[in-house]
């Protein structure tokens, strides 16, 4: 699935964690306010408030995470990746795009290369099926870039044969 139809999905989820980042901070404000103009504010309700706010901040950023991977993998091209049929197929036409993963730093100290994204047309064999053609995009990085007449393992949906996801092992 290339990025560009990726992208409005993983807006709206951006929109969606705004949106919530803002009632957020109304309801704690306001909740600030409530605190403070009582005669005499007191610690336990102030202490409530900030421990309930890091709370559901770590849920709504937790469910984001979780809803932002699902629009930039959705369900079918994880089904292609873990169930889907292993074939080689041959690269005839390859271009980059314009979408790109910058180089960082993860959470184990690594640094991770930055990494481009590929549009490919590709002439799939099935075992079973006359030959066909398909565009699959992916990312790569540095020495793995493939190149045009190279053969490549792909995987292809049990079900829907125009879903293709590159396959990273030939196991069937």
């Amino acid at each position: 699935m290339m990025m560009r139809r990726r992208a409005p999905q993983m807006m709206k989820q951006w929109l969606v964690l705004g949106g919530l980042l803002v009632l957020l901070h109304a309801l704690f404000f306001l909740g600030w306010i409530v605190i403070m103009t009582s005669p005499r504010p007191a610690i336990l309700p102030m202490i409530l408030l900030t421990v309930g706010y890091l709370v559901i901040f770590i849920i709504i950023l937790v469910v984001f995470t979780k809803r932002l991977a699902r629009a930039v993998s959705p369900r079918e091209y994880q089904e292609a990746r873990e169930q889907g049929v292993a074939v080689t197929a041959k690269i005839l036409e390859m271009q980059r795009t314009r979408w790109r993963i910058r180089r960082n730093l993860n959470f184990r100290l690594q640094i991770t290369p930055a990494r481009y994204e590929y549009e490919m047309r590709v002439r799939i064999t099935p075992p079973d099926a006359p030959q066909y053609e398909a565009r699959l995009t992916e990312f790569f990085s540095g020495g793995q870039i493939p190149e045009i007449g190279d053969s490549i393992w792909v995987r292809i949906h049990p079900k829907r044969s125009e879903i293709i996801v590159l396959a990273h092992d030939k196991s069937a």
